[in-house]
């Protein structure tokens, strides 16, 4: 419990480190740092949700869409495991996978992983916050039809970001780091401070590690190799400490 309590501490303190940081070079430079933020099991508790929304009554519907799954608990337990994305991946077919919004809202499998999405805690007020000391930049692999919807759901303007960019495919790689970062207005060459925060090891920070000067992977995944000066934070609500 000691040594919990002690790594918390830890990790708040590299927080406020790295805030302390970005506030400096905000003063030196005259350019807001840049924080550039990952979408799903990011901002969003996508797994949970999954659970959450998968009752019996839901799954009854999802049943239909495949015959490869045994069962619901095996269905969950691939999520656990592999993830949401490629838990789809392996039992849907692309086909059954809508990419408009009109089909997403007919398509129950869809609408269950959409539906009364959770916010981490405090996320709104957070994000409100983060925006008036950094340039926020959205950065995700989910489609415009989807996270359009999520959105609306979760009473989120698209607005409260600087700067959005649909990927709208499963990978995240340095130049699509660049061409985000450009779209915000960065240059090149540039003293603005670069902060990649997700939950992706893979997609999140080491395509990252070229161009941002900081990294936050959100993960409570303690086997993480994560690279040296990455912080690891269990929940975004932490980097409130930033401010």
């Amino acid at each position: 419990m000691q040594v919990t309590h002690e790594k918390e501490n830890h990790t708040t303190q590299k927080l406020k480190s790295l805030g302390k940081t970005l506030r400096e070079s905000h003063e030196k430079t005259g350019l807001k740092p840049i924080l550039i933020l990952d979408l799903d099991d990011t901002l969003f508790i996508q797994t949970d949700a999954v659970r959450s929304v998968a009752t019996n009554s839901v799954w009854n519907e999802i049943r239909v869409l495949t015959s490869q799954v045994e069962s619901r608990e095996n269905f969950l337990e691939s999520v656990d495991e592999i993830g949401l994305l490629k838990t789809m991946q392996k039992y849907i077919s692309n086909e059954a996978i809508p990419t408009t919004l009109d089909l997403a809202l007919r398509n129950p499998l869809v609408l269950a992983f959409v539906k009364d999405l959770p916010l981490h805690s405090n996320m709104k007020t957070l994000l409100e916050s983060l925006k008036d000391r950094f340039s926020l930049v959205l950065q995700t692999s989910t489609s415009k039809a989807l996270s359009g919807h999520k959105f609306r759901m979760l009473g989120i303007s698209e607005d409260i970001f600087d700067t959005v960019v649909m990927l709208e495919k499963n990978t995240k790689t340095p130049e699509d780091f660049e061409r985000s970062l450009e779209k915000a207005g960065w240059k090149k060459g540039s003293e603005q401070q670069i902060v990649s925060i997700g939950n992706s090891l893979e997609y999140d920070i080491l395509p990252a590690l070229n161009i941002a000067h900081h990294t936050v992977l959100i993960s409570n995944n303690t086997n993480l190799a994560a690279p040296d000066k990455t912080i690891q934070i269990g929940e975004a609500s932490q980097l409130m400490k930033l401010l």
